[in-house]
């Protein structure tokens, strides 16, 4: 079930570019979409997944 749930946000047929996993109270995660964030993705380029 996780595997299906993983594999279809990385599919290769998608636009997405880069997909990060994260959990809302992790200050790590947070660093890490506030950083990619600041580059600027053309829409559907970045998705940011809260597993939470």
């Amino acid at each position: 079930m996780v595997d299906a749930f993983v594999n279809s946000k990385i599919r290769h047929d998608k636009v997405t570019l880069f997909v990060i996993f994260v959990k809302g109270t992790c200050p790590y995660c947070r660093n890490a979409v506030a950083l990619m964030q600041k580059f600027n993705f053309l829409p559907g380029h970045l998705e940011v997944v809260d597993i939470t």
